[in-house]
C-alpha cells in the first residue's frame, strides 16, 4: 500500500511529506529543509553560480529504497537550465538506486546558474520504490550584473 502525498500547511510553510507502508513496517521519509531550497542571488551571466543543500531522511523504522532523483527548471521557462545537481555538473550518475536504512541521510549538492537577469523556479522530484514521490521546490534569483549588491560567491 501507497499513501498519496499530502499537503502540509503550517505556521507559514509548506511542503509534501510521503508515507510509504509496505508489508513489514511503515517508513516514512522526509527533506531537509522541509519546504524548499533558496539560492542566493548571483549574477544572471550563465557563469556565476550558488550552492544549496537538500537531505532526503528516512525518519522510519523500515529501510526504503531512493530510485531516482530529478532537478528541473518550472520558471520562467522549462527551457531554461538553471538548476542542477552537483554530480549532474560534473558528469557524475548520483550512486542510485540507494536502500536508506532507518535514520539514514542522503545529501544532495545542488546549484543553481542563472543565465537571465531573472526569479526562477524549479524543483527536485525524489522517486522512491511503490511510485511514492516527494517534491521540493527550488528558487533562485538571477541578478543584473551591473547593479550594485551584485557579486559573484567566492
Amino acid at each position: 500500500m501507497v499513501w498519496l502525498p499530502t499537503l502540509l500547511l503550517a505556521c507559514g510553510s509548506y511542503g509534501l511529506q510521503t508515507t510509504i507502508a509496505p508489508a513489514d513496517g511503515e517508513v516514512a521519509v522526509e527533506t531537509e529543509p522541509l519546504a524548499m531550497v533558496t539560492f542566493d542571488a548571483v549574477p544572471g551571466d550563465g557563469r556565476a553560480f550558488a550552492r544549496g543543500d537538500l537531505a532526503i531522511v528516512n525518519i522510519g523504522e523500515a529501510s526504503v529504497t531512493l530510485n531516482a532523483v530529478e532537478v528541473s527548471t518550472t520558471a520562467p521557462s522549462a527551457d531554461a537550465d538553471v538548476f542542477r545537481t552537483e554530480a549532474a555538473d560534473a558528469r557524475d550518475p548520483l550512486p542510485l538506486p540507494r536502500t536508506m536504512k532507518s535514520g539514514e541521510r542522503f545529501p544532495l549538492k545542488l546549484l543553481f546558474r542563472p543565465d537571465a537577469v531573472d526569479t526562477f523556479q524549479g524543483r527536485v522530484l525524489a522517486r522512491f520504490e511503490g511510485d511514492a514521490v516527494i517534491e521540493r521546490v527550488l528558487v533562485g534569483e538571477g541578478c543584473d550584473p551591473e547593479s550594485d549588491g551584485c557579486v559573484a560567491p567566492e
